[in-house]
Formats: structure tokens, sequence, C-alpha cells
């Protein structure tokens, strides 16, 4: 991938996370997360032959042979097409191809639609996090991959 293809894919990051997240990262951050040994990402795209758009991602740090789910988002058009369970399983098999054992993640409790996500691909509940994004609680979850 050339530079010019970078910056465009940094660039189509950058407005999935402003559109997706109250918090949005940095394109100084997600490039930070990118370029890391120790991430785990992975992209949706629009499906155009000429130029694809980057319509979800997901991106996660491994740590040991545990991993930690950071984003999941699929931009507003393109939600209810199950882009985000193609990402999150997509996430979960790539995890398992690096032995990881576990993937943790936090969710705010008022939002059902990824909870319900999360719930359907097997996630644990494990904890809550009372006003942990200032005016709604964050949940914990987990998920063993690999675990005899």
């Amino acid at each position: 991938m050339n530079l010019t293809e970078k910056l465009k894919k940094l660039e189509q990051l950058e407005k999935l996370e402003t559109l997706c997240f109250k918090n949005p990262w940095s394109l100084q951050a997600i490039k930070t997360a990118l370029e890391s040994e120790y991430s785990i990402v992975v992209f949706h795209d629009d499906g155009s032959k000429k130029e694809p758009q980057i319509t979800g991602y997901a991106l996660g740090t491994r740590i040991a042979d545990e991993c930690e789910l950071h984003r999941i988002c699929v931009l507003p058009e393109h939600r209810n097409r199950r882009i985000g369970e193609l990402l999150l399983r997509e996430f979960i098999h790539k995890c398992k191809e690096r032995n990881q054992k576990k993937i943790f993640l936090e969710v705010a409790s008022k939002n059902k639609a990824a909870i319900k996500l999360y719930e359907r691909c097997g996630f644990k509940k494990i904890a809550v996090r009372e006003g942990y994004y200032g005016d709604d609680d964050g949940v914990c979850y987990w998920l063993g991959i690999g675990v005899k």
C-alpha cells in the first residue's frame, strides 16, 4: 500500500470515529494503533472495485494470550446489515489465529445494540463499572476462545 492509500484509509477511519463515537480517537491515535505489532484489526468496505470505502472496522490489542477489543464501529448508513457481527466474528477468528485465549471488552450500558451483538457472539458479562462513562455505566464482557 502506498502513502496515498494509507492516508486515505486513515482519513476514512477518522471519519468513522467521529460518526460513531462520542469521544473519537484522534488521527494520531488511530495511526499509532494500526502500526502497533500488538494490534489486531479487521475492516469492512463497501465492495467498490475502483476505490473501496471503509464502512466499518474492529480494533483490539493483544497482551500475552489475551486481547482487548477497543473499537468496533460501522458507518450509520451501513448499520442493520450484520456488518458489526461480521467484523466481530472476523476479529475473534484473528484472535484465535494468534493463539489468544480470551477477549475482553467494555461497552456503555445504554448501547443496547452492541450488548445484543456481544451476547449473540457468546460474550459473558463479568462486571459493571458504575459511572465509567460519566452519564453511563461501563459493562465488562469476556469471551473464552481456544480454551479447552
